[in-house]
């Protein structure tokens, strides 16, 4: 694999500062290289800037799949915007407790980079799935009806994981442009306090690890994102590291 640290936490509205310093402290966690993303300026600057680089990484694709460390999770909307450019059949698997489709306002933030992604037509609505959800507004639930939109809550993983494994095997079985953006949160909020808003319940990790199983062996490309080493409080990278290191090599 190959790896990318993306240090800016801006977007997350500061909602998880500090969440920039996730990309060093995990390609340590993980005992990888990776070459971090030059960005400066304003946020909307360095969006650009994680755009621009993304699309010349996929630009020189070989094949091996991409790890990029994030950073808020609007990160993902600007590598998946360059992802979608190289491949018009992605698809774009989302573990998050939040559906990350809020009314855009005039910058793109980690509250609606999902929406920018349909509105913008970068992924196609029946190529997105969302997994895990349990934080949503009035708003993002329209938003995922009016779009139909693949989701589930958490509560449905709860009540049979098996059927949702099921449905997960389907949508990622044929992908062979598909993209996994895992966001810390959709872990269960008692054992993953390392990072921004932390809504009761979520994924524990036997779930998550049933999940990633069946599509990290698929994905082209995997984004890590929301982890904040400043809040680490229940030893949360040992989490991290049973769930992610059997495919970070």
């Amino acid at each position: 694999m190959n790896y990318y640290s993306i240090p800016t936490d801006e977007g997350g509205m500061d909602k998880n500062k500090g969440c920039a310093k996730a990309p060093a402290f995990l390609l340590d966690l993980f005992k990888v290289k990776g070459k971090e993303f030059s960005l400066q300026g304003e946020l909307e600057e360095k969006q650009e800037q994680i755009y621009t680089q993304a699309k010349e990484i996929f630009k020189n694709d070989d094949s091996t799949p991409k790890v990029f460390f994030g950073g808020t999770h609007d990160i993902t909307g600007f590598t998946v915007k360059a992802f979608a450019e190289k491949n018009e059949n992605a698809k774009l698997l989302i573990f998050d407790a939040h559906a990350d489709c809020e009314d855009a306002i005039s910058i793109t933030t980690h509250e609606d980079f999902v929406r920018m992604l349909i509105e913008e037509k970068i992924i196609k609505p029946e190529n997105l799935l969302i997994i895990g959800l349990r934080h949503v507004s009035e708003i993002e639930k329209d938003f995922l009806k009016e779009h139909k939109i693949k989701n589930f809550y958490f509560e449905e993983i709860e009540e049979s994981i098996g059927a949702i494994s099921k449905i997960t095997e389907a949508f990622v079985r044929n992908a062979e442009e598909l993209y996994v953006s895992f966001d810390v949160d959709v872990l269960n909020s008692e054992k993953m306090r390392a990072t921004g808003e932390l809504p009761e319940g979520g994924l524990s990790n036997e779930q998550a690890e049933v999940l990633l199983t069946i599509s990290l062996p698929k994905a082209k490309v995997i984004d890590l994102v929301e982890f904040n080493p400043e809040k680490i409080a229940l030893n949360e990278e040992k989490l991290l590291f049973e769930l992610f290191n059997k495919y970070f090599k």
